[in-house]
């Protein structure tokens, strides 16, 4: 036997320990780097090509690390792609990344908590994301609107509604936008017209009032937010 065989032989990677995922099984991480065992596990971490391979064959997964463990084993650390959207229904919920992968399907009997940093789109007709892939029409609608929100405001819990939707390969309009913060506050948008107006002007009122701090016990919680008149936050209290 060579000395390249016996090297080959006494690092011939032989187990493969995975941490990071969560979307992805590591079942799937194994069956993705299968056809490595046996190979040199030095090489196959310092040359990446285990992490190529499950990139390539796992679209929820957007980069592994890959370090060496002595003598016979490679510890993989996954990194998913990030919840974007949630598309939610009575017939359940799908997770999906900003490029349209889907992450997760839960059915309705799913209670686990939804992504935070998704934002819930509700009111959209499943018949556009019930299938393997999401319409591409419905993220091309969804696109512009979830950018334009995140930007003002990137870290809020939020649900939202878009009502009259219609999409086309050019684009989409809608009538009117309902933001929910908290999963309890509705915020009422309306059209697409000064978008980034009407959020600029929500965002500096809830700065203004705190609304991100517990209220005091007197005071009146915040029951609903208006920007549908033009130039004004128009805000209703009460039980």
């Amino acid at each position: 036997m060579s000395m390249f065989a016996i090297y080959r032989w006494a690092l011939g990677l032989q187990t493969v320990a995975i941490q990071g995922n969560y979307y992805v099984t590591q079942d799937e991480v194994r069956n993705a780097v299968e056809l490595y065992h046996g190979r040199n596990a030095v090489l196959l971490s310092v040359g990446g090509a285990l992490n190529r391979r499950v990139a390539a064959m796992l679209p929820k997964v957007q980069r592994v690390r890959s370090d060496y463990k002595w003598p016979h084993a490679v510890q993989l650390t996954v990194i998913e792609k990030k919840p974007w959207i949630v598309l939610a229904a009575d017939e359940g919920a799908v997770i999906v990344a900003a490029d349209g992968t889907v992450l997760q399907r839960r059915s309705p009997e799913d209670v686990a908590p939804l992504p935070r940093e998704a934002i819930v789109v509700r009111s959209v007709d499943p018949v556009y994301f019930s299938q393997k892939i999401i319409n591409p029409y419905l993220l091309n609608a969804l696109t512009p609107v979830v950018s334009v929100i995140r930007s003002y405001f990137p870290d809020q819990v939020l649900q939202m509604e878009l009502k009259g939707l219609v999409m086309s390969p050019a684009g989409c309009s809608f009538d009117e936008l309902i933001l929910i913060k908290d999963d309890s506050v509705p915020v009422y948008v309306g059209a697409e017209a000064k978008m980034g107006t009407k959020l600029s002007a929500l965002r500096q009122f809830l700065w203004y009032v705190g609304m991100d701090t517990p209220a005091d016990e007197t005071e009146a919680p915040i029951r609903y937010i208006d920007l549908r008149v033009d130039g004004k936050v128009l805000v209703g209290y009460g039980a």
